[in-house]
């Protein structure tokens, strides 16, 4: 899968719509082995400053020493501001590669996604969680482990 191909495919998980509740997100995370149990995260929610407060706790666990990641949405010019380590963007290659396992985990969760509608149509019983496989939330921050700079 191309860094294209990718964003395509994120973008056109928006024809499925929203399914509230935390179901999907549950399912997608057993799927893929419950990764956010072996992290610290901080979630940042309301009307206004989420950015701000985000960047702000971003700089002061990195000048701590720790490893910091940070999700923020909507992007400003390029995909890849969404999600930063140390304030490095992720890679299209790493975008890629991410997406190319998530919509795996999504096919073995809710069935296989024909290539013929926008996005893909679940199959029988399927529904592809938009939210659950890149959520569009408020910032969040997230406290990964000490390490060197």
């Amino acid at each position: 899968m191309t860094y294209s191909d990718a964003i395509r495919f994120l973008y056109n998980l928006r024809w499925f719509g929203a399914k509230f509740g935390l179901d999907n997100t549950f399912k997608l995370a057993a799927l893929a082995g419950n990764p956010q149990n072996q992290l610290r995260f901080i979630h940042v929610a309301g009307t206004n400053g989420k950015g701000s407060t985000c960047a702000m706790l971003e700089s002061i666990y990195r000048a701590a020493g720790l490893r910091v990641g940070l999700f923020t949405s909507p992007h400003l010019v390029a995909f890849g501001e969404r999600i930063q380590v140390n304030r490095k963007l992720i890679s299209e290659s790493d975008v890629a590669r991410l997406v190319t396992e998530m919509q795996s985990l999504l096919e073995q969760g809710w069935g296989r996604m024909d290539a013929g509608a926008p996005g893909g149509t679940p199959a029988p019983g399927g529904h592809p969680p938009e939210s659950a496989a890149f959520p569009r939330l408020s910032p969040s921050i997230q406290p990964f482990s000490r390490s060197s700079r």
